[in-house]
C-alpha cells in the first residue's frame, strides 16, 4: 500500500539531509554529490505517494511494488552508512579499532552501492509520467471517490419506535442537557463521540425526537455533514432544514442573511451528524453564522474524533461506548430471530451468543450479523458462518469494516503505517503504550519536528494519543488506576490485520513459518517455542530482510535454546526490534553485537541469561530493556560505547550487583530504570552529568533512589514501566 511507502521516504530524507549536512562525503569518496541526487529523486517519488494511493490499477500497484523493494534497500543501505560514520567516530575519540574492516574498500563498495540505488529509483521515477501521477507535496485527506459516497452515507432525522436496543442512559443524559436552562450562552455544542458502527447516529435521531426536546426548542434542524465540510454548503443545508427553499447561492452573504432571518432569536436544536472536520477557522465561520439562536439553542454533534469535538467547541463531549452483553444479545435476538421460533433451539442460542460475542458489542456489526443469519434456519449453518463467514465478511463486504476503512482512509500518513504495525498484537492484547511507542520510533516512523533529539518521544507519544482520540484504541479496563495499557477493539484489530497487507505477520502456529509472504518484514511469535519447535531453515533464507521480531507468548514454559537464537541473529541481520520476553535463554550469542541496525532490544528470562561484550558494537541501540532476569549477574563492562541509547531498563533483576563505570559516557540517555534491583550495592558516579536525563529509578540494598537529573534536582519521577501483559 502506498500509504506504508510514505514514511519510509521520509526517513530516508532525513538521513540523507543529516549526512549531507555532516559533509561526511569528504571522508568517503566524495559521495556528497551523490546523496544530493538520491536526495532529489526520492523527494519527487515521495510527492506523487498520495495520488499513488487513491489508483488501483495494476500497473500503480506494480509500481509501489517495486518502488519498496528499492526504498527499503536505500533505507538499510543509508542505515549501514550512517552506522560507518558513527564507528568512525568513535574509533578516533578512543584510538582504539575495534572492526577489521578496510576503510578504502568500503569506499568503494559503498560508492557503488549508493549510485546503483539512485540509479534504478531514477527509472522508476520516470514511470510517472506515464502512470499519470500528480505531485502533492502535502498530504491530503482522500476525496470521495464519487457523488455516490455521498449519498450512500447521507443520514435523516427519523427512528423508528424500538429501532434503539439499549442506550437509555445515554439518552437521558444528552436529554437532560439539551434540556438544561442554566446554560448562560445562547448557543452551545455538545458532542456525542464513539467509534464507527456505535450508534451515534441512531441515539441522535432517538434524541432528536424525544417529545420534550420536541416541546422544547421552536425548531429542529438536522445536517449531514459526512466528507466535506464547507461552510456555504452546509448553512444551504441548515436552511433548507427549517423549511427555506433549496436554493443554489453564488454568494455566502446572501446564504448567512437568509439563515439569520430563520434562527435570530429563535430557541433551535441543531444536530450535524458525521463531522470531521478538524480545521478550527471553518468552525468559527459556521458558528458565527449561527450565534443569533436563543438562550438555550444547542448544537449536538455526532463524530468519531475527539479532536472534532474539541475543535467544534463542545462544553460537553459524550462518550459512546460498547452495548453491554445483554443488550447486544436482545439486539441480535430481534434481527435474528425475530419472531421465528428458531429462538427455542437452545443450540442456536449458544452460537448466537458466541457470534455476538466476536462482534464486539457493535450495533452496526450485530445488525449487519443478525440480518444475514435470519436467513439461515439450521444449526449447521450457524456454525460454519461462525467458523468461516464471520471472519470473511469482516474483511469484505461488512458495512461496520467500510466504516472503519473509511476512518483509516482519514488518518494523516504517518499514522498509517503506526497503525499498521499494531496488527502484530493478538486479539484483546494489553499493548503497553511506551514499549509500542519505542518501537515506533526503532522503526524511523516518528518523524521529529525539531533537530531536538529528545524531541522524538513527544512526538511518538503525540501519535499515539491521536490514535487513541480517534477510537482506534481503548483504555484496558483492568489497569484503570494505571493508565498506560490500551487495547484495540476487536473489529479496530481486524483493520489493522487488512490494512498491514503482506509486510506484517503474525506467526500463530509452528506451521504459519511456511505461509509467511516474502514482502514481510515484521513479524511476530504468538505460539510457545520450545526445543522441539525450530523455525525450518527456507523461513531463514526466505526473510533475511526482516525488520521486526516480537515474541509475545507468556507462557512459563517458552524456550529458546542457544542453536535457534544464534541461527535468528545470524540470519535477520536487518532487525530493528528484537523483543524476547518470557522466554528462557540461557546464552545471548557473541553474534548479537553483528545487528547493527538493531534499535530495541528487550530480553525477559528467568535463565541464567548472560549479555555478551559484543552488545557494545550496536551504535544504533536505542533501548535495552532487561526484565525479570533474575540470574543476570553484570552488565557489559563497555556499555559506554552504546551511544544512541536512550533507555536502560534493568527491572526485576535481582541478581544484579554492579553497574559498570562510564555510565555519564551515554549522553543520549533520557530513562535510566533500576527498579527492584535489590542486590545493587551502589551506583556509578556521574550520574548527575547525564544532561538527558528525563527519569531515574534505582533500589539497591533496600534503598530508593528516585530523581529527574533534567533540572539537577532530585524529586519523584514518574516510571514507565516497561511490562507486557496478554
Amino acid at each position: 500500500m502506498a500509504e506504508i511507502l510514505y514514511e519510509p521516504a521520509a526517513e530516508i530524507l532525513k538521513n540523507l539531509g543529516s549526512l549531507v549536512a555532516q559533509q561526511v562525503g569528504s571522508s568517503f569518496g566524495g559521495l556528497n554529490n551523490e546523496l544530493r541526487k538520491l536526495s532529489t529523486t526520492v523527494s519527487s517519488i515521495q510527492a506523487v505517494l498520495t495520488d499513488a494511493e487513491e489508483h488501483q490499477g495494476s500497473n500503480h500497484q506494480d509500481w509501489i511494488r517495486r518502488l519498496k523493494k528499492v526504498f527499503y534497500e536505500a533505507d538499510d543501505l543509508l542505515d549501514d552508512f550512517a552506522t560507518e560514520v558513527t564507528h568512525r567516530k568513535l574509533v578516533n575519540k578512543v584510538k582504539i579499532f575495534f572492526s577489521k574492516s578496510n576503510p578504502l574498500l568500503y569506499n568503494l563498495k559503498i560508492s557503488y552501492r549508493f549510485k546503483e540505488i539512485r540509479e534504478t529509483l531514477d527509472l522508476i521515477a520516470k514511470d510517472k509520467a506515464s502512470l499519470n501521477l500528480v505531485e502533492r507535496r502535502q498530504p491530503l485527506l482522500p476525496r470521495p471517490n464519487s457523488v455516490q459516497l455521498n449519498l450512500d452515507r447521507e443520514t435523516y432525522s427519523f427512528v423508528p419506535d424500538g429501532e434503539v436496543i439499549g442506550r437509555n442512559d445515554d439518552k437521558k443524559e444528552i436529554v437532560d442537557f439539551l434540556l438544561d436552562s442554566e446554560v448562560e450562552e445562547n448557543v452551545v455544542v455538545i458532542s456525542i463521540v464513539g467509534l464507527g458502527g456505535l450508534g451515534k447516529t441512531t441515539l441522535a435521531q432517538w434524541v432528536y425526537n424525544d417529545e420534550m426536546v420536541e416541546k422544547n426548542f421552536d425548531k429542529r434542524l438536522w445536517v449531514c455533514v459526512s466528507d466535506v465540510f464547507e461552510v456555504k454548503m452546509i448553512a444551504e443545508k441548515i436552511g433548507e432544514s427549517a423549511g427555506g427553499k433549496k436554493g443554489n447561492y453564488l454568494q455566502l452573504d446572501a446564504v448567512q442573511n437568509e439563515l439569520r432571518e430563520m434562527l435570530d432569536g429563535k430557541k433551535y436544536l441543531l444536530v450535524l451528524d458525521d463531522v470531521w472536520n478538524e480545521d478550527a477557522l471553518k468552525w468559527s465561520r459556521l458558528k458565527n453564522m449561527l450565534i443569533g439562536g436563543a438562550r438555550g439553542s444547542k448544537i449536538l454533534v455526532t463524530t468519531r474524533s475527539d479532536v472534532v469535538a474539541e475543535v467544534s467547541g463542545s462544553i460537553r463531549q459524550h462518550k459512546l461506548g460498547d452495548l453491554s452483553k445483554e443488550e447486544a444479545w436482545t439486539l441480535f435476538e430481534k434481527m435474528a430471530f425475530e419472531c421465528n421460533k428458531e429462538s427455542e433451539n437452545s443450540n442456536l442460542v449458544e452460537i448466537g451468543k458466541e457470534i455476538v460475542r466476536k462482534c464486539g458489542g457493535v450495533p452496526l456489526a450485530i445488525r449487519s450479523v443478525g440480518s444475514l443469519l435470519r436467513l439461515k434456519r439450521t444449526e449447521g449453518e450457524w456454525i460454519y458462518f461462525k467458523n468461516q463467514d464471520l471472519s470473511r465478511i469482516t474483511r469484505e463486504g461488512n458495512d461496520v469494516m467500510a466504516i472503519l476503512r473509511l476512518s483509516y482512509s482519514y488518518l494523516p500518513q504517518h499514522l498509517k503505517i503506526c497503525f499498521a504495525y499494531c496488527s502484530l498484537f493478538p486479539n484483546d492484547f494489553e499493548i503497553h503504550r511506551f514499549d509500542l511507542i519505542d518501537m515506533w520510533i526503532a522503526q524511523g516512523f516518528i518523524q521529529s519536528t525539531t533537530n531536538n533529539r529528545d524531541n522524538v518521544e513527544d512526538v511518538a507519544n503525540s501519535y499515539f494519543m491521536d490514535l487513541l482520540r480517534r477510537s482506534f484504541f481503548q483504555e484496558s479496563e483492568e489497569h484503570e488506576s494505571f493508565s498506560h495499557f490500551y487495547k484495540m477493539h476487536d473489529l479496530i484489530h481486524e483493520l489493522a490485520k487488512e490494512v498491514a497487507d503482506r509486510e506484517f505477520f503474525s506467526i500463530k502456529k509452528n506451521e504459519d513459518t511456511e505461509v509467511v509472504p516474502e514482502q514481510t518484514l515484521h513479524v511476530s511469535c504468538l505460539f510457545e517455542i520450545d526445543d522441539s519447535s525450530v523455525f525450518p531453515s527456507p523461513f531463514y533464507r526466505k526473510h533475511m530482510k526482516l525488520r521486526t521480531f516480537i515474541y509475545l507468548n507468556d507462557s512459563i514454559y517458552g524456550v529458546m535454546c542457544n542453536s535457534t537464537l544464534g541461527r535468528m541473529i545470524s540470519s535477520f541481520e536487518r532487525l530493528r526490534v528484537l523483543h524476547l520476553c518470557d522466554l528462557q535463554i540461557k546464552l545471548l550469542p557473541q553474534s548479537l553485537g553483528g545487528l547493527k541496525h538493531l534499535r530495541y532490544l528487550a530480553i525477559s528470562s528467568v535463565s541464567d541469561v548472560t549479555l555478551p561484550n559484543s552488545i557494545t558494537k550496536l551504535h544504533n541501540l536505542q533501548v535495552l530493556k532487561l526484565v525479570n532476569c533474575s540470574n543476570l549477574k553484570k552488565l557489559p563492562r563497555d556499555i559506554w560505547r552504546l551511544v544512541s541509547l536512550r533507555h536502560l531498563v534493568c527491572r526485576w533483576c535481582r541478581s544484579l550487583t554492579h553497574i559498570p563505570p562510564g555510565l555519564w559516557h551515554l549522553a543520549s540517555l533520557m530513562h535510566l530504570d533500576f527498579d527492584d534491583c535489590f542486590s545493587l550495592e551502589d551506583m556509578p558516579p556521574g550520574i548527575g552529568q547525564l544532561t538527558s536525563l528525563r527519569t531515574s529509578i534505582c533500589n539497591w540494598r533496600k534503598n530508593a533512589y528516585r530523581c529527574s537529573e533534567k533540572d539537577g534536582t532530585s524529586s519523584t519521577a514518574v516510571c514507565r514501566v516497561p511490562i507486557w501483559k496478554s
